[in-house]
């Protein structure tokens, strides 16, 4: 668990924008593929909501979104598909 730690604070110490570091304890579960139990291991827990939601803002190709990791599965593979879902919004436009 220190080595976790210990490599954690490293990637923030790396790089500046990372405010926190979660470990996924359990393998992905049901069709949606989402991550139930995630672990704040570094950084400060604010993003975690009320209800354990793991709130994070991702930022590709210059737009930012926002994102719940307990129920969203986020892979970098995919980043190609966000940039052609985000080329059909519109600016001021939500994606719920």
């Amino acid at each position: 668990e220190d080595e976790i730690k210990e490599a954690a604070e490293r990637v923030m110490r790396t790089n500046k924008k990372i405010k926190v570091v979660v470990l996924q304890t359990e393998p992905l579960q049901g069709e949606l593929k989402q991550a139930k139990t995630m672990k704040v291991v570094a950084g400060s827990e604010r993003r975690m909501g009320k209800d354990g939601s793991l709130l994070t803002t991702h930022q590709e190709y210059g737009i930012k979104t926002q994102v719940d990791l307990n129920l969203a599965f986020f892979t970098p593979r995919m980043a190609g598909e966000r940039l052609r879902l985000c080329n059909l919004v519109s600016r001021g436009e939500w994606v719920l």
